[in-house]
């Protein structure tokens, strides 16, 4: 699983935050996963599941959640 933990983390996060310029980009992009990499630490904690599925899965979710609150708004750079 440490092998999808380490895609996720890399691929998800630049994927939800493709339209916006480099700096919006990035910050977004970090923030997509410190709050994945949180919540799936505590779910991981709180329901007593594998921790690197969670990881992976709430980086999936936190990245949705950002794109379709955010990402399909008309964006000027």
């Amino acid at each position: 699983m440490g092998v999808y933990i380490v895609f996720a983390s890399l691929i998800i996060p630049a994927l939800a935050t493709r339209k916006y310029s480099e700096t919006k980009s990035t910050f977004f992009a970090y923030t997509i996963g410190l709050f994945g990499y949180i919540l799936g630490l505590g779910a991981s904690a709180v329901f007593d599941l594998p921790t690197g599925p969670m990881i992976t899965w709430m980086l999936a979710i936190t990245a949705l959640m950002f794109y379709f609150l955010y990402g399909r708004r008309n964006i000027s750079n």
